[in-house]
């Protein structure tokens, strides 16, 4: 290593669980905010929805994870654009990201909050974090903790990845599990196809349904802009990248099978 990459580059820190760990988080996170709302559009046809939508979702981390492998820098699209078309479009690119990445926080935060809210209510029977500005407050909070995690270093905040993505995974594991099986007892899957047909009839809201869907699976590209803090990058990225590829679409599309399945679909709340 050379002496400007001493004095300037970041320090490698992230492995590959932690590299898997970040994309996941950034990407599994997704599934707790659309997942709902998908359904309410795409209605029984949801998992479809999801796979057709999965399409981008792969070509695009297989990708970032070529490019990450060739160029292990900070700054993901950015530096990408740049290298292939110009400073323009890296420029660009690079306040895309920003634009991004500053809805997706605010998003995540604000859905955090109904999250903790709806726990306190069923548990201590206020529902005083669901309502303004508690629960603004409360996302904004969520926020400046994360800033000053990362203010603390990368390694800090890999391992809240880490631990929460390990928490993530066994919990759903757990509900996919007894899900999949009382959906078996119950005999759900036979009629599932007969509701898909339903759903497919009203094609505009199934095509908005597919939009929706995209939104599940943004955040891939966040393992290669660590991808100068990452330790042999051209061998742990490409591995994090495909695992976390894979079990985000699992899970997202094992949930939403179950949204729509263990549960008679309602009459009452399909879109016109």
């Amino acid at each position: 290593m050379g002496l400007g990459e001493e004095a300037y580059g970041l320090k490698r820190e992230i492995g590959v669980y932690g590299s898997f760990s970040m994309g996941y988080s950034d990407v599994g996170a997704d599934i707790y905010v659309a997942l709902g709302i998908l359904a309410l559009y795409a209605q029984a046809a949801a998992p479809i929805a999801l796979l057709i939508a999965a399409v981008t979702y792969v070509t695009t981390g297989l990708t970032y994870a070529e490019l990450a492998s060739k160029y292990p820098v900070a700054g993901g699209g950015n530096f990408y654009a740049t290298k292939a078309f110009g400073p323009l479009h890296g420029f660009i690119a690079g306040w895309g990201l920003m634009l991004d990445y500053t809805v997706d926080v605010a998003l995540f935060g604000l859905a955090t909050s109904g999250y903790v809210g709806a726990i306190v209510k069923t548990f201590f029977g206020t529902s005083v974090l669901l309502q303004q500005p508690f629960y603004g407050i409360l996302g904004a909070l969520v926020i400046l903790v994360l800033m000053i995690l990362n203010i603390f270093g990368i390694s800090y905040s890999s391992k809240l990845n880490e631990v929460v993505t390990a928490l993530s995974l066994a919990t759903i594991a757990i509900l996919i599990g007894t899900g999949l099986y009382s959906a078996w007892l119950s005999n759900s899957f036979a009629s599932w196809p007969g509701q898909i047909t339903t759903s497919l009839l009203t094609s505009q809201n199934f095509a908005y349904g597919i939009t929706l869907a995209m939104a599940s699976y943004i955040g891939i590209e966040s393992i290669s802009q660590a991808a100068e803090e990452t330790k042999k990058p051209s061998k742990v990225i490409p591995k994090a990248t495909k695992l976390s590829i894979v079990s985000v679409l699992v899970i997202a599309v094992s949930l939403s099978f179950l949204t729509v399945t263990l549960i008679p679909w309602p009459s009452c709340c399909i879109v016109s």
